[in-house]
Protein backbone atom coordinates (compact mmCIF):
# COMPACT_ATOMS: atom_id res chain seq x y z
CA UNK A 1 0.00 0.00 0.00
CA UNK A 2 1.04 3.59 -0.45
CA UNK A 3 -1.13 4.76 2.44
CA UNK A 4 1.16 5.55 5.37
CA UNK A 5 -1.77 5.43 7.81
CA UNK A 6 -1.89 1.62 7.64
CA UNK A 7 -0.01 -0.17 10.44
CA UNK A 8 1.75 -2.40 7.88
CA UNK A 9 2.78 0.41 5.49
CA UNK A 10 6.51 0.15 6.19
CA UNK A 11 6.49 -3.64 5.79
CA UNK A 12 4.74 -3.31 2.43
CA UNK A 13 7.33 -0.75 1.36
CA UNK A 14 10.15 -3.14 2.33
CA UNK A 15 8.49 -5.89 0.28
CA UNK A 16 8.29 -3.51 -2.69
CA UNK A 17 11.88 -2.31 -2.30
CA UNK A 18 13.08 -5.92 -2.08
CA UNK A 19 11.46 -6.67 -5.45
CA UNK A 20 8.85 -9.04 -4.01
CA UNK A 21 5.75 -7.13 -5.16
CA UNK A 22 4.17 -7.65 -8.56
CA UNK A 23 2.57 -4.23 -8.86
CA UNK A 24 0.69 -5.03 -12.09
CA UNK A 25 -1.07 -8.01 -10.48
CA UNK A 26 -1.18 -6.53 -6.97
CA UNK A 27 0.40 -9.63 -5.48
CA UNK A 28 3.56 -10.92 -3.86
CA UNK A 29 5.49 -12.72 -6.58
CA UNK A 30 6.71 -15.52 -4.29
CA UNK A 31 3.22 -16.39 -2.98
CA UNK A 32 1.25 -16.85 -6.19
CA UNK A 33 -1.25 -19.66 -5.66
CA UNK A 34 -0.32 -20.20 -1.99
CA UNK A 35 -2.20 -19.54 1.23
CA UNK A 36 0.00 -18.24 4.02
CA UNK A 37 -0.02 -16.90 7.52
CA UNK A 38 2.03 -13.70 7.63
CA UNK A 39 3.54 -12.15 10.74
CA UNK A 40 3.88 -8.47 9.91
CA UNK A 41 5.91 -6.05 12.05
CA UNK A 42 4.19 -2.77 12.82
CA UNK A 43 5.52 0.49 11.40
CA UNK A 44 6.98 1.38 14.79
CA UNK A 45 8.73 -2.00 15.07
CA UNK A 46 10.32 -1.54 11.65
CA UNK A 47 11.43 2.02 12.39
CA UNK A 48 13.03 0.97 15.70
CA UNK A 49 14.72 -2.07 14.15
CA UNK A 50 16.06 -0.14 11.15
CA UNK A 51 17.72 2.51 13.32
CA UNK A 52 19.26 -0.29 15.42
CA UNK A 53 20.59 -2.03 12.29
CA UNK A 54 18.44 -5.12 12.85
CA UNK A 55 16.89 -5.51 9.40
CA UNK A 56 19.20 -7.41 7.03
CA UNK A 57 19.64 -5.51 3.78
CA UNK A 58 18.52 -2.18 5.27
CA UNK A 59 20.82 0.58 6.54
CA UNK A 60 20.33 2.43 9.81
CA UNK A 61 18.89 5.30 7.76
CA UNK A 62 16.05 2.99 6.66
CA UNK A 63 17.28 2.77 3.07
CA UNK A 64 17.60 -0.60 1.34
CA UNK A 65 21.26 -1.49 0.87
CA UNK A 66 20.92 -5.09 -0.36
CA UNK A 67 17.57 -6.01 -1.95
CA UNK A 68 18.51 -9.69 -2.35
CA UNK A 69 19.28 -10.13 1.35
CA UNK A 70 16.20 -8.14 2.32
CA UNK A 71 13.99 -10.30 0.06
CA UNK A 72 15.34 -13.50 1.63
CA UNK A 73 14.83 -12.12 5.14
CA UNK A 74 11.25 -10.97 4.48
CA UNK A 75 10.25 -14.44 3.24
CA UNK A 76 10.82 -15.69 6.82
CA UNK A 77 7.69 -13.78 7.88
CA UNK A 78 5.42 -15.98 5.73
CA UNK A 79 4.32 -19.54 6.61
CA UNK A 80 2.51 -21.48 3.86
CA UNK A 81 -0.49 -23.26 5.37
CA UNK A 82 -0.87 -26.32 3.11
CA UNK A 83 2.86 -27.14 3.09
CA UNK A 84 2.85 -27.14 6.89
CA UNK A 85 -0.41 -29.05 7.36
CA UNK A 86 -2.14 -26.02 8.88
CA UNK A 87 -5.92 -26.16 8.66
CA UNK A 88 -6.48 -23.07 10.82
CA UNK A 89 -4.67 -19.83 11.51
CA UNK A 90 -2.90 -19.39 14.84
CA UNK A 91 -4.82 -17.92 17.76
CA UNK A 92 -4.69 -18.73 21.46
CA UNK A 93 -5.84 -22.32 21.89
CA UNK A 94 -5.88 -23.09 18.15
CA UNK A 95 -3.34 -25.88 18.47
CA UNK A 96 -0.96 -24.08 16.11
CA UNK A 97 2.14 -24.24 18.28
CA UNK A 98 5.61 -25.35 17.23
CA UNK A 99 8.00 -25.17 14.32
CA UNK A 100 6.73 -24.45 10.81
CA UNK A 101 8.59 -23.93 7.55
CA UNK A 102 8.67 -20.36 6.24
CA UNK A 103 8.84 -19.28 2.59
CA UNK A 104 12.65 -19.07 2.69
CA UNK A 105 14.58 -22.16 1.62
CA UNK A 106 18.12 -23.15 2.59
CA UNK A 107 20.41 -26.07 1.88
CA UNK A 108 22.11 -28.06 4.61
CA UNK A 109 24.45 -29.63 2.03
CA UNK A 110 22.33 -32.72 1.45
CA UNK A 111 18.78 -31.42 1.10
CA UNK A 112 16.78 -28.24 0.65
CA UNK A 113 14.65 -27.18 3.60
CA UNK A 114 12.46 -24.29 4.67
CA UNK A 115 13.82 -21.92 7.30
CA UNK A 116 11.81 -22.68 10.43
CA UNK A 117 9.60 -20.19 12.22
CA UNK A 118 8.50 -21.04 15.75
CA UNK A 119 4.89 -20.15 16.55
CA UNK A 120 4.50 -20.07 20.32
CA UNK A 121 1.11 -20.26 22.05
CA UNK A 122 1.65 -20.16 25.82
CA UNK A 123 -2.06 -20.04 26.61
CA UNK A 124 -2.17 -16.30 27.25
CA UNK A 125 -0.32 -14.82 24.26
CA UNK A 126 1.13 -15.69 20.86
CA UNK A 127 4.74 -15.13 19.85
CA UNK A 128 7.01 -16.02 16.94
CA UNK A 129 10.73 -16.68 16.68
CA UNK A 130 13.07 -17.37 13.79
CA UNK A 131 13.93 -21.05 14.27
CA UNK A 132 17.63 -20.87 13.45
CA UNK A 133 20.49 -18.35 13.35
CA UNK A 134 20.50 -16.49 10.01
CA UNK A 135 21.50 -13.16 8.52
CA UNK A 136 24.02 -12.61 11.32
CA UNK A 137 21.28 -13.03 13.94
CA UNK A 138 22.89 -15.47 16.38
CA UNK A 139 20.15 -15.42 19.04
CA UNK A 140 16.77 -14.93 17.36
CA UNK A 141 14.39 -12.88 19.50
CA UNK A 142 10.97 -14.03 20.60
CA UNK A 143 8.54 -11.47 19.17
CA UNK A 144 5.00 -11.09 20.51
CA UNK A 145 1.88 -10.87 18.39
CA UNK A 146 0.11 -7.55 18.96
CA UNK A 147 -2.80 -8.34 21.33
CA UNK A 148 -5.08 -5.52 20.11
CA UNK A 149 -7.32 -7.94 18.24
CA UNK A 150 -7.52 -10.64 20.95
CA UNK A 151 -4.74 -12.56 19.17
CA UNK A 152 -7.05 -13.29 16.26
CA UNK A 153 -5.58 -12.93 12.77
CA UNK A 154 -7.00 -10.88 9.96
CA UNK A 155 -8.27 -13.53 7.53
CA UNK A 156 -8.29 -13.11 3.76
CA UNK A 157 -9.02 -15.43 0.87
CA UNK A 158 -5.34 -16.15 0.39
CA UNK A 159 -4.18 -16.18 4.00
CA UNK A 160 -4.14 -14.66 7.43
CA UNK A 161 -2.13 -11.84 8.99
CA UNK A 162 -0.97 -11.17 12.53
CA UNK A 163 0.80 -7.95 13.48
CA UNK A 164 3.91 -8.38 15.62
CA UNK A 165 5.60 -5.83 17.88
CA UNK A 166 9.18 -6.45 16.70
CA UNK A 167 11.25 -7.97 13.93
CA UNK A 168 12.49 -11.53 13.71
Amino acid sequence: TNDATYPYYKFSQLLRDAGLVDIANQSLNFLVGLRCVAFVPTNEAIETAAVAGKIPGVGTDGQVTDPTTLAAYLKCYFVPTEDNGLTTYPYIGSGVNGEYGSMLYYSDGTSINRVPLQIIDNGSKLSVQLGMPMFGITSPAVVDVVPDFDYLPFAYGDGGVHYINGVL
